[in-house]
């Protein structure tokens, strides 16, 4: 029986059912959860919390925070150097187009999507760094603003519901976090198959995703310790309850604890907490974790069209008079879009695997080669 487009004879599920049904899913417990959390607004009108509640020394931050900086400056500087190396390019032709690149490839990271696992992944460690980047921000914003506009206010605007939603995203983007390292963790070490056994680099992709976890399990612990002393010992339970990964710390881990225990635990995590996060940040300039901000970038500047076009070379016996190269023999044969795009290449191996020579038993990478540019 001949089967008609559109109708699945087989009887199995179509990708957009599963789709559906795994989107309702997420959505019917988180419209639930928002029910119960509009309830218990009104009883939390009052809401808030101290930044550096129960550290001594703040100021401290600042100097390591400072190092980070000057690193990942200077990295982007020696970068800059070798991009400028190359030959002149335009990529600030067709914008629109562009534009359309940089939300779909950059921001929305279609590309990643192709493969269902690793799209999940990516996907959830990408959405957790950008989201709690701007949590951090938010926070830095309410307690800094008011200090230097000199207003009466303690909070611009992180108290009561603001800071009761505040609190929930914050959790819950943590805890996509913990995911989506958790299915890197499973693919990289338990299960790595296929192209993720090609030119590994262990000690790179260990400190990266070991990093990534150390941060977001220590603000779990820092948060659960500190609402354990301050909300829920302090008769603000109801709280807690918006930070449902601190509050399960809390009630796990520091409930058995006296008071002073507590608050030195809690210096110790929040110190190793905010350590760990420059740490993570001061590599992003040494190693591929860099494509978090070099590939939205890149995503912009791809040329629009087919991505098989390759620029004509010109005349080659004139070239071969001339002793000028054929193809690129030197750094400054390639423009500097190509070698920034050497910088973007995080080893997926999809070229390597799309490779006709690769796949025909030839000793040829196109990801080695790129990787040899760095």
């Amino acid at each position: 029986m001949t089967s008609i487009p559109g109708n699945n004879p087989g009887g199995e599920p179509r990708k957009g059912s599963r789709l559906r049904a795994s989107t309702g899913g997420i959505i019917i417990p988180l419209g639930i959860l928002g029910a119960i959390s509009a309830a218990e607004v009104a009883r939390t009108t009052d809401a808030q919390r101290q930044v550096f509640w129960n550290i001594t020394a703040p100021v401290l931050m600042y100097f390591v925070f400072a190092a980070m900086v000057a690193v990942v400056v200077g990295a982007f500087v020696m970068r800059l150097r070798v991009w400028r190396l190359g030959k002149p390019s335009s990529v600030f032709d067709n914008f629109g187009a562009r534009l359309t690149n940089l939300a779909t490839m950059g921001a929305g990271t279609s590309r990643v999507k192709n493969d269902r696992y690793a799209g999940i992944m990516h996907g959830l460690i990408y959405t957790s760094f950008i989201g709690l980047t701007i949590v951090t921000v938010l926070l830095s914003l309410d307690d800094y603003l008011p200090l230097i506009f000199m207003m009466d206010d303690e909070h611009l605007f992180l108290e009561g519901p603001v800071y009761l939603g505040y609190s929930l995203a914050g959790d819950l983007l943590g805890i996509i976090g913990l995911v989506g390292v958790g299915m890197a963790v499973w693919r990289r070490y338990v299960e790595p198959k296929g192209k993720m056994t090609w030119d590994r680099r262990p000690a790179e992709d260990a400190w990266i995703v070991g990093l990534l976890a150390l941060v977001l399990f220590s603000g779990f612990l820092t948060e659960g310790f500190r609402l354990e002393a301050s909300e829920i010992r302090g008769g603000n339970e109801s709280w807690s309850y918006w930070s449902p990964g601190g509050w399960v710390v809390a009630k796990l881990s520091a409930a058995g604890f006296g008071t002073g225990t507590i608050l030195d635990v809690h210096r110790v995590f929040w110190w190793i907490h905010v350590v760990g996060a420059f740490v993570l940040l001061a590599l992003m300039s040494f190693t591929k974790f860099r494509h978090i901000l070099l590939a939205p970038a890149n995503a912009f500047l791809r040329r629009p069209g087919s991505p098989a076009y390759l620029a004509p070379m010109g005349d080659f016996e004139k070239l071969m008079e001339s002793g000028q190269s054929l193809g690129a023999g030197k750094l400054q044969d390639f423009t500097w879009k190509q070698l920034f795009d050497a910088d973007v290449c995080v080893r997926c191996g999809r070229c390597t695997e799309a490779c006709p020579a690769w796949n025909a038993g030839q000793p040829l990478s196109p990801m080695t080669i790129i990787q040899d540019l760095k």
